[in-house]
């Protein structure tokens, strides 16, 4: 009885940092890192967005996109191009599987989190984790969840859209994450990704 309140109220929490547009079936459906013990809110929120991007494309757009203004502190004279650019292809996208925990991807994701965290590095530059064929997208800056997902998928001023092609590519099937402090931008994120 008292994990099934728990989950309950964790389930609350989950429904209520989302727009009230998404259903409960469509939250539970893009929760698959809900018992991630290892993870933090934040991380399994991070996904939750990426994955109900993938499973509900069109939805998204209207739904998380429309009224979202990027990050308050930041000014980007980029980002309405990119966020239309995401619109217009989130609108006929097809939906794709959610992406489910990995060990070895949060492993890795956790490694260079932490080394990222507090030395200063060229975007993928690893000294003490080791390298891997999969996917990865690393931000810096806003330690809230939307934002962080929203960074990736939008991808402004990134021409090539590496992030956005990342997160919603439905070769990609597992994932591993880790948002930590970081020394000068205030957080750091790591997503890894295979399949």
């Amino acid at each position: 009885m008292k994990k099934l309140l728990i989950t309950c109220t964790l389930l609350q929490f989950c429904i209520q940092s989302f727009s009230q547009e998404w259903t409960s079936e469509q939250l539970q459906k893009a929760n698959t890192f809900f018992d991630e013990y290892r993870l933090s809110d934040t991380e399994k929120e991070v996904i939750r967005y990426i994955n109900l991007c993938r499973l509900y494309p069109a939805e998204f757009a209207s739904i998380e996109l429309k009224n979202y203004e990027g990050i308050p502190t930041i000014e980007d004279k980029n980002f309405i191009t990119y966020k239309n650019s995401l619109v217009k292809e989130l609108s006929t996208k097809l939906a794709c599987n959610a992406l489910m925990p990995d060990d070895l991807l949060y492993e890795d994701a956790k490694c260079y989190g932490n080394e990222i965290s507090k030395n200063k590095r060229r975007p993928h530059e690893r000294i003490n984790c080791l390298t891997r064929n999969y996917g990865e997208c690393i931000y810096f800056g806003s330690g809230e969840a939307k934002h962080i997902a929203l960074q990736w998928l939008i991808d402004s001023g990134v021409e090539s859209l590496a992030h956005r092609r990342m997160c919603l590519l439905p070769a990609y099937r597992k994932a591993g994450i880790k948002v930590n402090t970081h020394f000068e931008y205030a957080y750091c994120s790591v997503l890894e990704l295979g399949k």
